[in-house]
């Protein structure tokens, strides 16, 4: 079902949409085309379909593509950044769920540092600060079109043996991700990650804890390893299924952070040159993310608090029900999904596993 883009996406993209970029999914929810008096070029307001943050896809005639994450304040780095384009943009169409007019104007200005593009867009009633950086246009694929549904009734309802087969394979599918959600249910309240490193292990050794006023805690591991990808690895597969996402900073920084329904780890390459392991609860994360990191230098700090504020601030804020004000202050430069895909193949095994020996917890008996 994935298309890479062939031709101008003009007629490629619409609303409703679902699309990969750098094989992360997302829902294009509107579109407004611009020009100004040299170019012109797309803006695609996306969700992601794994943790519901927005983000603006930007695409021009020469299939240059970017993708930002709205600020809620002017950069407090903006300073560093230098200014290489500026000008007039006008909205020349504008569909879906955005907050322009067409025939409105703005100003706008574009500034680099390193990796890192920051875009200013000055409108009648406010100033706009986003964060992005270049993408490859070739990663950009459409998933699902919007007018394209499987229809899962004619594969149900069909009758040669072929079909039967897929319907057989589809009821044990079903059945074993209910098995699933309902194993994961019982654990909603477990800290599997903080457990594990709290367990004995000649690899891991505790070096401090920091404890908040709140009694929230986070506790700085000295690991014993060579290299980083062994030990996560490890990790992933000993806690059987519980990882939700990991992810591998691929900018400076040496570092691999991962996440259950409840706590939160970051291994990562000290300034030290010695590997530690940030263990935390979320509620931790999301009351003190502002607070510095242990002996880490500034990229792995970046990525840490990018990972937590695109891929788990919106679920906990919600969960939680506070007012922060650094939801999307951070992006997450350069990252590798590798270990996403181990953690999604290790959750998918351990569900069959409980599947074929007839569930996790149960009583049983007469």
């Amino acid at each position: 079902m994935e298309n890479n883009f062939q031709n101008n996406i003009s007629n490629e993209l619409s609303v409703g949409d679902i699309i990969k970029i750098e094989n992360i999914s997302y829902n294009i929810l509107g579109i407004i085309s611009f020009k100004d008096a040299d170019s012109t070029w797309k803006e695609y307001k996306l969700k992601s379909t794994s943790d519901s943050s927005e983000y603006w896809l930007s695409i021009d005639d020469n299939k240059d593509a970017s993708l930002f994450t709205m600020l809620s304040q002017k950069p407090s780095n903006f300073d560093l950044y230098q200014q290489t384009e500026n000008g007039i943009q006008n909205v020349v169409y504008s569909e879906g769920d955005v907050d322009v007019e067409d025939g409105e104007s703005a100003g706008y200005q574009e500034y680099v540092y390193n990796n890192s593009i920051l875009a200013v867009e000055t409108w009648d009633d406010e100033i706009e600060y986003s964060i992005g950086k270049k993408i490859d246009y070739n990663s950009i694929k459409i998933f699902v079109k919007n007018n394209e549904q499987p229809n899962f009734k004619s594969n149900l309802t069909s009758s040669t043996p072929k079909e039967k087969s897929n319907k057989g394979c589809l009821i044990i599918t079903i059945v074993a991700v209910i098995i699933g959600i309902i194993y994961f249910a019982t654990r909603k309240d477990a800290n599997p990650i903080v457990e594990y490193f709290e367990k004995t292990n000649s690899q891991i050794s505790l070096k401090t804890s920091i404890t908040t006023p709140d009694k929230n805690s986070a506790s700085i591991y000295q690991l014993s390893i060579s290299e980083i990808e062994p030990f996560v690895k490890s990790l992933i597969d000993n806690l059987d299924g519980e990882v939700l996402n990991s992810i591998e900073a691929t900018n400076t920084a040496e570092a691999v952070a991962l996440n259950s329904s409840n706590d939160f780890c970051l291994i990562y390459k000290s300034t030290d040159n010695e590997y530690l392991a940030h263990v935390c609860s979320r509620k931790y994360l999301y009351d003190n993310l502002n607070e510095p990191l242990y002996h880490a230098d500034d990229s792995t700090e970046s990525f840490y608090r990018g990972y937590y504020t695109n891929l788990l601030f919106s679920e906990d804020n919600y969960s939680y029900k506070n007012t922060h004000t650094y939801y999307h202050s951070y992006f997450i430069y350069s990252t590798n999904d590798r270990y996403n895909t181990y953690c999604n193949s290790v959750r998918q095994a351990s569900i069959a596993r409980r599947s074929s020996n007839g569930g996790g917890h149960g009583g049983g008996g007469k």
